[in-house]
Parts: structure tokens; C-alpha cells; sequence
């Protein structure tokens, strides 16, 4: 006669062997022709298996813990609510390190793309706000370029820049800047300067 197959574990008709399964794992030398000790245990929490497999796998984006027994999501990931464990990636701004299962933003003056394990910070002369995705170059520089090939190059003695801009602006005449201004200031009294050239300093005409 037929024997029913062991606890969470079947057969297709006509076989003479029980397989566990989806989602259950068999003991290593557990299985004897007619799956009479056959035993099927549960994979551990956000782990899977196919049927008749004698180990549970992960899920995309995440590894094996031995010492737990758990899946934990990968640096660079989440890990979403659900009976199983599904790993997203961390958007433009955060970064997540191994296991962590949550994005973090990036602090002031970093930044990152998406599924970074950390953040990276600023080039010189340039900033940033909690939790962005790049960074701006300070006023009185022009910016050239994005993440690590942003560059920052201060604008000339006679020009000025604000916050991001590309390109410096001249100084009125009657106005002058330092390098790296991010405005120009009038010209002390009995003095002048003349816009025709980038003029650092104010001349006298008294």
C-alpha cells in the first residue's frame, strides 16, 4: 500500500519518493527510497527554497547570516515590510551599510547616488544640505561638472558669482572685488574703477 508522504513535503503520482516543499529545506541524510524519514524544515525568516531543495537561499540584494540564521539586506539597501524579507535600493541623498535595513541621509555637506553604503563629501569650496544627491559650489566660485568631478574655480579680482552660478559676473564701474567675491563693493570716495577691464582695485583721481 501507499504511505501519505511526511509533514510539509508531496509527491506527483507515481513516484516512490516525497520531495519538501517550496520554502522548507530537508535534513541532509534524512531520505531513504520511500521518504519514510524524510524530514522538511522551515527555511528561517526571509529565506526561501524551490521544492525538494536541501537549502534556503536569500532574496535579491541580501545575504546569509550564519551566526543568526537570518538574510539581512546588502550596503547600499533597505529592507521592506512584508512576511518576507524584499531589499530596495536607497535613493539619491541616503546610504545604508550591511544589515542595517534602513537608509540613512546623507549629513550637511555630503552626498550620494543611489544605492550608496556611504556618502561622500563635498569637493573643496562647495556645499551641501542634509540628505542631498550633490553639491553646489559657494558663492564667488563657478562650478563645472557634477559629483566627483565637480570643480569649484574662483572668480577673478573685478567679477563676482553667486551660489552655483556657471559663469562669474563683471563689476559695475565704480565697484570692485577680490578674488573669490561673491558681491562687489563701491569704490572708496575720490576713487574709480573702469569696467573695459576685470580692475581688482579702485584708482584715484584725486
Amino acid at each position: 500500500s501507499c504511505r501519505p508522504c511526511p509533514d510539509n513535503s508531496a509527491s506527483i503520482s507515481g513516484m516512490s519518493t516525497c520531495s519538501c516543499n517550496a520554502g522548507y529545506r530537508h535534513l541532509l541524510n534524512s531520505i531513504d527510497t520511500f521518504g519514510e524519514y524524510l524530514v522538511c524544515t522551515a527555511c528561517p525568516s526571509g529565506t526561501t527554497s524551490p521544492p525538494g531543495s536541501a537549502v534556503c537561499i536569500c532574496g535579491s540584494h541580501s545575504s546569509f547570516i550564519t551566526a543568526t540564521g537570518i538574510c539581512v539586506c546588502n550596503a547600499g539597501y533597505q529592507s521592506d515590510s512584508g512576511a518576507t524579507l524584499t531589499c530596495s535600493t536607497c535613493p539619491s541623498g541616503k546610504y545604508s551599510s550591511f544589515g542595517s535595513g534602513s537608509c540613512n541621509a546623507c549629513s550637511e555637506n555630503e552626498y550620494s547616488s543611489t544605492g550608496a553604503s556611504s556618502c561622500t563629501s563635498c569637493p573643496a569650496n562647495s556645499a551641501s544640505i542634509v540628505g542631498s544627491s550633490s553639491c553646489t559650489c559657494n558663492s564667488g566660485y563657478t562650478q563645472s561638472g557634477v559629483g566627483t568631478s565637480l570643480l569649484c574655480t574662483a572668480c577673478p579680482s573685478g567679477s563676482y558669482s553667486s551660489a552655483g552660478d556657471t559663469s562669474c559676473s563683471l563689476c559695475i564701474a565704480n565697484t570692485f572685488s577680490y578674488s573669490g567675491s561673491s558681491f562687489c563693493v563701491n569704490c572708496p570716495t575720490g576713487a574709480t574703477s573702469k569696467r573695459t577691464t576685470r580692475i581688482w582695485k579702485c584708482i584715484s583721481y584725486t
